[in-house]
């Protein structure tokens, strides 16, 4: 096993009756890159993250998290991946306080490992002014804020981010785009997007999929991202 991985995804399948969505997909995410995970709408993308998330079975294939297999060790990897996904189902009815510290006592045995501090992670995510708001009463942007802060809570060390810039206006994508690389830092990030430019903004590789199928996996600068769509990506 590689120890510079925080992700391994090996000949990932995943079909319903009639169906392949993925189709024996492979791919690795190193440890503090921010790893984009491109394509269009239906490409296969969320499919993909909430198999790795845990909360999609796969019908065969592989996951490492940090070299342990999810398969049997389901416990460890749950307290190691944080999750965001497109529609993050927020407790409208919470403070953001309340909703991070509830977000945390599920995950008791990472917190018993470690000291979680809540002032650090409010204040990184901007949201010291809305801490004891409820979450109905916020825009979209620090919702996306809340989301991203819940990921944190429980100190996992990959973050997986769908589509975390859709539906926000330009001031909120810029300040969450600030966020999403202030993570790098102390965790590692896979992102999914459809959006080019955010990749080139914000991405350190590449793996694109298009039809449940990986077309290329690549590091930043390596490809024209816009040409090798227009070429590859029907």
């Amino acid at each position: 096993m590689n120890q510079s991985l925080a992700l391994q995804v090996k000949n990932l399948h995943k079909e319903y009756p009639g169906v392949e969505v993925i189709k024996n997909i492979s791919f690795d995410v190193k440890k503090n890159n921010i790893h984009a995970f491109l394509g269009p709408n239906g490409a296969g993308k969320s499919t993909t993250m909430r198999i790795i998330s845990g909360l999609l079975p796969a019908s065969s294939g592989e996951i490492f998290v940090n070299d342990k297999l999810i398969d049997t060790n389901p416990a460890y990897c749950h307290q190691n991946i944080g999750f965001l996904p497109e529609n993050l189902p927020l407790y409208q009815d919470m403070s953001v306080e309340e909703y991070l510290v509830f977000v945390r006592n599920i995950h008791t045995i990472k917190t018993h490992d470690k000291t979680i501090d809540f002032e650090t992670i409010i204040k990184r995510c901007g949201l010291d002014k809305v801490r004891n708001k409820l979450i109905r009463k916020l825009s979209k942007g620090y919702k996306q804020r809340v989301g991203i802060a819940q990921t944190l809570s429980y100190d996992a060390d990959l973050i997986i981010l769908d589509e975390p810039l859709v539906g926000l206006d330009p001031n909120a994508i810029s300040e969450i785009r600030e966020l999403i690389l202030d993570l790098k830092e102390r965790h590692t990030v896979l992102l999914s997007t459809h959006q080019l430019h955010e990749v080139d903004l914000l991405c350190d590789e590449i793996t694109i999929i298009n039809n449940g199928k990986i077309l290329i996996n690549a590091k930043k600068g390596e490809l024209e991202l816009e040409k090798y769509f227009k070429e590859n990506v029907h």
